[in-house]
């Protein structure tokens, strides 16, 4: 099992044989710095590795394992059409670090759009707009048409 540091996640044990009258279990981690177990809630602490063991008190040699790797979440970055009361922009994030952001745009509201190649192409009900998805770079491509044909993909724009 993989976990993320400062995560937890409950491990079950049934015991057997059934006819065992102490169906109490005791858990162990091989690696506390690494990840805590409390009743079977296993508390992901710092990268690395731990075994965890549920154990009976019953009959000691019967016991289940569990190998849990604690690591950071891969880095990846990406880019989205964020939508909000001022209007959408479109925005970088980064799994390293949600808290920061850097967003693209006038903040005007987006209608609808899609991406061909590396290309943005997206429209605001008055005009339609190219953004480079590499360089974010924006280009305004004219006014939209009311004679234009409009798909379920991109709503037809606000009368003037």
């Amino acid at each position: 099992m993989k976990l993320l540091p400062g995560c937890t996640t409950e491990l079950t044990a049934e015991i057997m044989p059934w006819g065992l009258e102490d169906k109490s279990i005791t858990w162990f981690s091989s690696n506390e710095s690494v990840a805590q177990v409390k009743d079977g809630v296993v508390t992901a602490l710092a990268e690395g590795s731990a075994t965890i063991r549920a154990v009976t008190n019953a009959e000691p040699h019967l016991e289940a394992v569990c190998t849990v790797t604690v690591a950071e979440a891969e880095d990846i970055h990406f880019s989205a059409l964020v939508r909000g009361e001022t209007g959408s922009q479109w925005t970088e994030f980064s799994t390293g670090d949600l808290s920061t952001a850097s967003s693209f745009g006038s903040g005007r509201t987006i209608l609808g759009g899609t991406a061909v190649g590396d290309t943005l192409y997206y429209h605001d009900g008055t005009c339609i707009y190219s953004m480079d998805a590499d360089t974010l770079e924006e280009t305004n491509l004219g006014t939209v048409e009311s004679n234009w044909l409009w798909s379920d993909a991109a709503p037809r724009p606000r009368p003037a």
